[in-house]
């Protein structure tokens, strides 16, 4: 199927040889857990899902998801929150290789650290 094309739903399925009720157990054949599956056309099936108020505003792209599982929230947003930088990374490197080089004592050193850390808050 070409992406963009603007056909109707009936003629989607018909490209695909499917009826609804199979394409409707296609759908929910592997899922595990609630699913919101959102209205679009045929021609948006590649497109994220969005709000056009947000989108708008935003004037970037967004990825919008649907919270059904708070676990799995809290989860992801303390993941999210406790990542790494790599750049944050790599200069905690390279402070700690030039204190070493400049024989720098632990007390020092962990200044140091902080000093950078505060300011690249």
């Amino acid at each position: 199927m070409q992406m963009g094309v603007d056909i109707s739903f009936e003629d989607f399925l018909n490209q695909l040889k499917l009826d609804f009720p199979i394409y409707i157990d296609s759908l929910c054949n592997k899922l595990t857990k609630p699913t919101l599956f959102l209205k679009r056309h045929v021609k948006d099936i590649r497109t994220n899902v969005y709000a056009i108020k947000v989108a708008t505003i935003w004037e970037a792209n967004t990825y919008i998801q649907f919270i059904f599982d708070l676990y799995a929230t809290t989860s992801y947003c303390t993941s999210y929150l406790t990542k790494i930088d790599k750049t944050i990374t790599n200069k905690f490197q390279t402070i700690i290789k030039k204190c070493e080089n400049e024989n720098v004592d632990a007390n020092l050193r962990v200044r140091k650290l902080g000093i950078f850390l505060k300011n690249a808050q």
